[in-house]
């Protein structure tokens, strides 16, 4: 979408936010200028929780989050209570299980959440296409 785009979609009382997933940060700086303060951006990319946060976005959601809960949770919590060294530390570790995840297509991510269950963690629930979400 081109930063106009979002701006409208801002600008509707009904959309309250958007999860971006291009991998592109230079996108998400373009959203966070032209949308309100309270519009919620939302990375899509594991790998840019950390830095969409700190240029004022809101929070993720992320294939990765269904591999490594607790990681991305440390992030959000590390960067709200201000230590950002620890979310720092958190989102580098993040980053080989990004450059694997990207490789293979989304069963991967649901394998790895398969796995996950057998754990103790808890479960992130199960991907659904668009088509099977409605829309």
């Amino acid at each position: 979408m081109t930063p106009k785009t979002v701006a409208e979609l801002a600008a509707l009382p009904n959309i309250v936010g958007i999860k971006d997933s291009s991998g592109s940060f230079d996108n998400i700086q373009q959203y966070l200028e032209v949308a309100a303060s309270d519009f919620a951006l939302l990375a899509g990319t594991g790998s840019l929780i950390l830095p969409t946060l700190m240029a004022g976005g809101k929070g993720a959601i992320a294939a990765t989050a269904n591999v490594f809960p607790e990681v991305l949770v440390s992030i959000y919590e590390n960067w709200r209570n201000g230590d950002f060294a620890g979310a720092e530390r958190a989102q580098r570790r993040l980053r080989p299980a990004e450059r694997l995840l990207s490789r293979y297509a989304a069963f991967r991510v649901e394998a790895c959440a398969e796995q996950n269950r057998h754990t103790g963690r808890p479960d992130a629930g199960v991907g659904r296409s668009a088509d099977a979400a409605g829309g």
